[in-house]
């Protein structure tokens, strides 16, 4: 037990009990949300917002330091805020819900009749980087003929 649970017992064990209550999805099912394409579709600090998600579900309230008391704080507002938000256009084909519920899935809150199928999005990470590959084939190509170009300006000169 910390000396900030005991001289803050009231207080940790309110806040633990609403960031518990809000939060509706499991740490396991976070470390799986972490690895999948479409969690990169949201949040600017996607990881450090993850992973402190990760942190606050596992940790028992006896532990709590200061940092996990305001971490807890701030998930807390975060869903409170962006749970009422409405609508929004799907993200692309590859990811169909909107970046809000992607947001609110990085702060280890799954909205009802939300949808993840963490296989599916697999193959579809597979596929773009087909096309990166493809990209990449595509400009050596390109920077192949501007050389060749620019080998026949100097030759053209030369005469």
């Amino acid at each position: 037990m910390t000396s900030f649970y005991k001289d803050n017992k009231k207080s940790v064990d309110e806040r633990y009990n609403k960031v518990h209550k809000l939060m509706n999805v499991s740490s396991d099912f976070m470390r799986k949300w972490k690895k999948h394409p479409c969690s990169k579709e949201a949040s600017i600090k996607r990881l450090e917002v993850i992973n402190r998600c990760i942190r606050i579900l596992e940790k028992d309230k006896e532990s709590w330091s200061y940092s996990d008391y305001r971490d807890a704080g701030k998930i807390i507002s975060y869903i409170s805020r962006a749970s009422k938000i409405t609508g929004g256009k799907p993200v692309s084909e590859e990811c169909p819900e909107t970046v809000n519920t992607y947001a609110l899935l990085n702060w280890a809150y799954l909205k009802k009749g939300t949808k993840i199928n963490m296989a599916k999005k697999k193959a579809a990470k597979k596929k773009s980087t087909k096309k990166v590959a493809k990209k990449k084939s595509t400009r050596k190509v390109a920077k192949k003929k501007s050389t060749k170009k620019v080998a026949k300006r100097k030759s053209a000169k030369r005469k």
